[in-house]
């Protein structure tokens, strides 16, 4: 726009010179004037151009730069909460670390009451170790006594376990006697009973004395041979009873 304006007043100027009558030297002063005047304003423009874009720029690095501050700023704030914050953890620090010495003054005290327990219980320990290995001697000694005691035990339990088998192989012969006179008196008894109904029958039919004598004696002689194995039974009995009486107790009320 400027550029058409000095070309306007190039012409207004060339127009005014050639009307007033001015000389060829003059006129080519007042051109090369106004070639130098263009060249001043196109200069003056493109500096003005050049100023422009550079205040541009400085408007732009001063809104970065702003920005930046305002970044800057945010950043200080949020460094600043930090510290506070560092601050107050260091403080909490501070407090537990003077905590844990306090504790570790507690713990350094009930440590060396600890060790003087220790001590005294490590001498409890000796002493009570000596004297245990005085009582393992008298067990030594007593275990001797008990093994010589369980061999003459052991000794007496196999006598008394052989006067028992033999009292058993003893019983056992007496209970088969036993079972036997059972048997005979059994079988004496009915004979007797078979004898008896005989008799009655033959009083039911009115026998003859003499026969009637007969059965009588055999009657008797039977009940002679049922009582004679009645008392051998009561006998063998009694011996049996005996027998029992007289075996020795091997149970563990015996043993111990």
């Amino acid at each position: 726009m400027r550029h058409v304006i000095g070309v306007l007043l190039v012409c207004v100027l060339l127009v005014a010179v050639s009307g007033c009558g001015v000389s060829q030297e003059k006129y080519d002063a007042k051109v090369n004037e106004l070639d130098q005047a263009q060249e001043k304003i196109s200069q003056l423009e493109e500096e003005l151009e050049s100023t422009k874009a550079q205040m541009a720029s400085v408007h732009q690095e001063k809104a970065d730069l702003q920005e930046t501050a305002s970044d800057l700023r945010s950043q200080l704030q949020a460094v600043q909460e930090k510290l506070k914050s560092r601050s107050k953890s260091l403080q909490n620090a501070q407090d537990k670390m003077s905590d844990l010495k306090d504790r570790m003054s507690t713990a350094q005290e009930a440590k060396s009451s600890l060790e003087q327990k220790v001590s005294k219980q490590s001498a409890q320990l000796q002493a009570a170790r000596d004297k245990l290995t005085e009582q393992k001697k008298h067990m030594q000694a007593a275990q001797g006594r008990y093994e010589e005691f369980v061999q003459s035990l052991q000794g007496k339990v196999e006598s008394l376990l052989g006067q028992l088998s033999q009292s058993r192989s003893s019983l056992e012969d007496k209970n088969e006697v036993l079972q036997t006179a059972q048997e005979a008196v059994q079988d004496k008894t009915q004979q007797v009973n078979d004898l008896q109904a005989k008799l009655e029958e033959i009083r039911d039919a009115w026998m003859s004395p003499q026969k009637a004598k007969e059965l009588r004696s055999k009657l008797t002689q039977k009940q002679g041979q049922v009582n004679e194995l009645k008392a051998q039974l009561e006998k063998a009995q009694s011996s049996l009873q005996d027998v029992g009486g007289d075996m020795p107790d091997t149970g563990e009320a015996g043993l111990q």
